[in-house]
């Protein structure tokens, strides 16, 4: 009889770069990061799970104006585990800037544009940002970012 081969726990994949963990719900576990870490956190879940296993569900902003932070969400689901697991970072509200995971996940392309579009985040390296990649072009000419708390229109 052969033995099932155990599924690396994420937190364990990804210890050294967590800096805290929280539980939103049952099997969705959120693991805060620092920005200049995404880029490693990434590689590693696409190294020890593999390219079909781990699925970049979906990457979230949320613009935090009462703390002056843009958060990140990064939805990762891995496939063996059966569970959906959250990077998340922090941005500072005036300067949101983080690298660009594109070259590493091709299917952050649609994330990272609307993102930006939609919150102003900018991703180093993404070579195709551009404004009204999702909002209207009047929308572009006022300059509003309109997930923006802030955002006047």
């Amino acid at each position: 009889m052969s033995e099932a081969k155990t599924v690396p726990d994420p937190k364990d994949v990804l210890r050294d770069l967590i800096i805290r963990e929280e539980l939103v719900k049952p099997n969705r576990r959120v693991f805060i990061i620092d920005k200049t870490k995404i880029r490693e956190a990434i590689s590693r879940i696409l190294k020890t799970y593999g390219e079909t296993s781990a699925y970049l569900s979906s990457v979230a902003g949320v613009d935090k104006i009462e703390q002056g932070i843009m958060e990140l969400n990064y939805f990762i689901s891995i496939l063996p585990r059966t569970e959906v697991i959250v990077l998340r970072v922090q941005l500072p509200r005036a300067n949101p800037v983080i690298d660009s995971i594109l070259d590493i996940y091709p299917g952050a392309f649609n994330f990272e544009c609307e993102t930006y579009d939609l919150l102003g985040i900018q991703f180093n390296g993404n070579k195709f940002l551009k404004r009204g990649f999702f909002v209207p072009e009047d929308v572009v000419k006022k300059g509003v970012y309109p997930l923006r708390k802030d955002a006047k229109w």
